[in-house]
């Protein structure tokens, strides 16, 4: 699955979607929680939804069962600090997907004893702040919050529907994830513990992710209105 880090969280959530290609209703499952556990049961139904298994054939085809990343496979010269190639997903292992940022380019963090771990190549108290969902392994953008996923047919250029995506995101101070009333009011407590905190936090993560000149310039663009 994909695990890529949002800016210092450290509890997990899954947002997983299912979008039957010859329907109009969609199929969502998520999940979220304290520990890795607490999602996987979110994980595996949505495996069930997509149907088959990942097992690749010939220059990545997949014959129609579902494909998914593993940063955990990724050998170790093309893991922290040296950068991820943004095709390496659709040439070296091929899975039909291609990365694009406007920022400086890509990085799977590095195994233990190779380079240090959970990018504390980058800072240092990564380690402290972001977890893994399946140990070691975390994904992200370099230089930019923004990162772009093109689909394409496995080991080709030519480009490709997914009818199904899902990832997994570090969550927790200041952002909290939930999919019951029970989980909602423990991420109440959990503010109401820290206040102060959570309210800094949330207004780093809406200045940073969310402030509309950041959001709403960019749509402009895309369509020609900037």
């Amino acid at each position: 699955m994909s695990c890529f880090p949002l800016r210092h969280r450290i509890a997990f959530c899954a947002f997983l979607l299912l979008i039957p290609l010859f329907a109009h209703s969609q199929v969502i499952e998520s999940a979220a929680g304290p520990t890795a556990a607490s999602i996987i049961a979110a994980r595996d139904a949505f495996r069930v939804d997509l149907g088959g298994g990942n097992a690749s054939g010939a220059n990545g085809s997949f014959g129609g069962v579902r494909r998914e990343i593993n940063w955990d496979g990724v050998p170790d010269a093309f893991s922290a600090p040296n950068n991820l190639p943004a095709n390496f997903f659709n040439v070296n292992s091929p899975r039909g997907v291609i990365f694009s940022t406007p920022g400086t380019g890509f990085q799977v963090s590095a195994n233990a004893g190779i380079a240090p771990i959970q990018f504390d190549n980058i800072d240092p108290t990564y380690s402290a702040t972001f977890e893994t969902f399946s140990p070691q392994r975390l994904f992200t953008s370099l230089g930019s919050n923004i990162l772009d996923v093109n689909f394409f047919l496995p080991g080709t250029s030519t480009p490709a529907l997914t009818t199904g995506f899902g990832a997994v995101f570090p969550t927790g101070e200041g952002l909290f994830a939930f999919s019951t009333g029970d989980e909602a009011l423990a991420a109440i407590d959990a503010v109401n513990s820290d206040y102060a905190s959570h309210c800094r936090a949330a207004r780093e993560i809406a200045e940073e992710y969310l402030d509309a000149h950041k959001v709403a310039g960019r749509l402009l663009a895309e369509v020609g209105a900037a």
